[in-house]
């Protein structure tokens, strides 16, 4: 064995053991910081929730209080009760029609609905 040998065996293990010393100092560090990270969290969770209250209720509130006249603020879309219309969730979708009679059908009660409202255009046309 070279008399060099031991020399850096020994500095080999006096590295490692000053890096394992100031990888604790860093892990405690990242510790702290990772601990205050999450108190924010938790406190900015906690705001997130009363400001999502505050917002629930002013919109309940406003729903309440709309322009027009008093019926208007009672009911809702087309004459129902307000608390009829959905309000959270995804709109429902129609199934497909293959059937050619219903098709056909259909296709008469559109026609048959333009003319009415033709009708209705040209009597506000002339009255």
């Amino acid at each position: 064995m070279p008399t060099g040998t031991p020399t850096k065996l020994r500095r080999r293990r006096r590295r490692s053991s000053r890096q394992a010393a100031g990888s604790n100092g860093v892990a405690a560090s990242l510790l702290s910081h990772i601990t205050a990270l999450v108190s924010q969290n938790e406190s900015l969770t906690k705001q997130n929730r009363q400001l999502q209250a505050s917002l629930d209720t002013i919109s309940r509130a406003v729903q309440g209080i709309r322009p027009g006249s008093a019926q208007t603020a009672t009911r809702g879309r087309r004459g129902r009760p307000a608390a009829a219309i959905q309000v959270v969730g995804r709109p429902r979708r129609r199934r497909r029609t293959l059937s050619p009679d219903s098709l056909a059908k259909r296709r008469a009660g559109l026609a048959k609905a333009r003319a009415v409202l033709a009708a209705k255009r040209a009597a506000a046309k002339k009255g």
